[in-house]
């Protein structure tokens, strides 16, 4: 007769699911989300391939991380150095010691904002034909800049440091504190 002996089968015993309210996980989901959104994303640092696909400055197909550079691109020698954009937001460009001379085209809206281009070898000319930033103490170096149209903008505490800036059309603008300190 079993274990039980002469009393039957064991009492089943249920348990009981915790079931929260609709209205509470919608709350719930939605401050999770919100919390994730509010965490800031970190810059990721990259660096222009050796042998990219293309010119292309904004596909991520050209940079060892595989996304375009949000904190420093740093570039070395390439075989391919006329680059074109529609414009990105990066912390700055570095051209390491060894570095080929590049030629960048932006055509959209580019900001730096954080220390700017640093030329350690190599050259770069910068052909702006829309919207270009420096923002939060950036620099230009000694970049050369061929303002053809658009914007050429020093902000917030920012400097053309000792760029060559060659304006054929458009506007250089400084506001904030910012200066042209040694550029030309």
């Amino acid at each position: 007769m079993g274990s039980r002996g002469m009393h039957g089968p064991a009492p089943v015993r249920r348990r009981r699911l915790l079931l929260w309210p609709k209205a509470s996980r919608a709350a719930l989901l939605a401050s999770t989300a919100l919390a994730a959104a509010v965490v800031p994303a970190l810059a990721q640092d990259a660096t222009w391939l050796t042998n990219p696909v293309n010119g292309n400055y904004d596909s991520g197909f050209n940079w060892s991380t595989g996304t375009e550079p949000t904190g420093t691109a740093f570039f070395d020698a390439s075989t391919i150095t006329s680059l074109t954009t529609i414009g990105f937001s990066v912390g700055g460009w570095t051209l390491n010691a060894g570095a080929s001379d590049y030629s960048i085209t932006n055509n959209g809206f580019t900001n730096f904002n954080g220390a700017g281009i640093a030329i350690n070898g190599g050259s770069v000319v910068l052909i702006n034909r829309s919207f270009l930033d420096f923002n939060n103490s950036s620099t230009a170096g000694n970049a050369t800049i061929n303002q053809t149209s658009g914007f050429v903008r020093f902000n917030n505490n920012s400097t053309a440091g000792n760029a060559t800036i060659n304006q054929a059309g458009g506007f250089v603008q400084f506001s904030d504190n910012s200066t042209a300190a040694n550029a030309t």
